[in-house]
């Protein structure tokens, strides 16, 4: 009897060690993956509406191709400036038959960078109209 009493204890100490063990391994384990590291955080600043526009945007908006509303031409614009800027936003990232592509052809853009571009080419307009504002001081 003394024999299978210690021979269950010798079982539970050896289960017992092995939990012990597995615990401690598990804790190391996870412990090391959360260690801070030195490497340097790197943000990325957000592209400019010019730059946005000159490499993706222009190709359409240049020449009026597909139906795109023409770079300052505040008639072409009219229609869509009424919907406003988030909108005129949403309908980059959506896309708009029958051809403005997803994200504006940029699938690396940005919310902000597409907004960036949209407000650029409000800016042109606005310039347009400021234009035509001293033309006609000027007469």
């Amino acid at each position: 009897m003394l024999f299978i009493f210690l021979r269950g204890a010798t079982i539970r100490t050896s289960v017992l060690t092995t939990l012990v063990c597995l615990t401690l391994l598990v804790l190391v384990s996870c412990s090391r993956g959360s260690a801070p590291t030195n490497a340097p955080v790197v943000v990325q600043e957000a592209r400019s509406g010019e730059e946005i526009y000159r490499k993706y945007c222009s190709n359409c908006h240049q020449g009026g191709i597909v139906e795109s509303p023409v770079f300052g031409k505040k008639e072409d614009w009219e229609d869509r400036i009424e919907k406003g800027r988030e909108a005129l936003i949403a309908n980059v990232r959506d896309g708009m038959p029958p051809g403005m592509p997803k994200m504006g052809n940029c699938p690396s853009c940005t919310i902000e960078e597409l907004g960036n571009a949209v407000d650029y080419m409000l800016a042109a307009l606005e310039d347009e109209q400021e234009t035509e504002e001293e033309n006609t001081k000027a007469e």
